[in-house]
This record gives structure tokens, sequence and C-alpha cells, in this order.
């Protein structure tokens, strides 16, 4: 997510952006990223949240 303008973006776009390799898995620290957010899909099924961070989900059929 763009800090500036909330922009969401995904997928492979993503990591062009950020200058990562496609085939490869990496750590970022995120006081590296000062211009995004970086959100990362769980695989649990019941994760707890931390306080104080941030957290994004999608609502199936927003615009029904």
């Amino acid at each position: 997510m763009d800090r500036e303008t909330g922009d969401l973006f995904e997928g492979s776009s993503t990591r062009e952006m950020l200058g990562l390799p496609m085939d490869a898995t990496i750590r970022i620290k995120p006081s590296n990223l000062e211009k995004y957010v970086v959100f990362v899909q769980s695989t649990s099924a019941n994760r707890k949240l931390i306080g104080k961070t941030r957290f994004l989900y999608e609502v199936e059929d927003w615009y029904n």
C-alpha cells in the first residue's frame, strides 16, 4: 500500500515496484520500506492479531 495515497497493489507488479526477484523467497525489514506498507497473507486459520499492527481483509460482494 502506498503510504501517501493509500493505493493498493498486488502480485508480480508489486515485486517489480519494490525491486524484488520474481523467483525467490526473501525477507524484508519494514524499516526498509519508506514509501510502502506491505501486507503478507497469513496461512493460519486462527491468526492472533498483535496490538498496534495493521491488517487487511477481503470483503466478498462489497458492491452488492
